[in-house]
């Protein structure tokens, strides 16, 4: 079986998890040939657990290149930021996400309804 780039991910996100930065950069670096934004995501969601600011803001900065208008990327960061008290860099993250066009929606949920059937007396 030859790896996707989806096992490159998994193994980002275990090794950012863990909380092995380095280990998850050099990974990236010496074995991803091409990153996509699932393996660089996959570090700023560590990144974001355990509140890893400068480290978050140069893999953000990679995945913008990637997808600017990815809004799970500005939702991310202000997060990050949010999580450190850092509110100006909060602020300003917002506005750029709202000029990007992003829509900084992290997910839509649905759920069905069925009738519960009764009987008439």
């Amino acid at each position: 079986m030859t790896p996707t780039l989806q096992h490159f991910a998994c193994m980002v996100d275990l090794l950012g998890h863990a909380g092995l930065f380095e280990e998850a950069v050099l990974f990236i670096k010496n074995v991803v040939t091409e990153p996509d934004f699932a393996v660089w995501g996959a570090l700023l969601s560590a990144c974001c657990i355990h509140q890893q600011v400068k480290l978050g803001e140069c893999i953000a900065r990679k995945l913008y290149f990637l997808d600017c208008r990815n809004g799970g990327l500005y939702v991310s960061m202000s997060n990050l930021y949010a999580a450190k008290g850092m509110w100006d860099d909060v602020v300003r993250l917002r506005e750029m996400m709202r000029d990007s066009g992003g829509d900084g929606c992290s997910g839509v949920s649905f759920i069905e309804v069925t009738s519960i059937g009764r009987n008439k007396l």
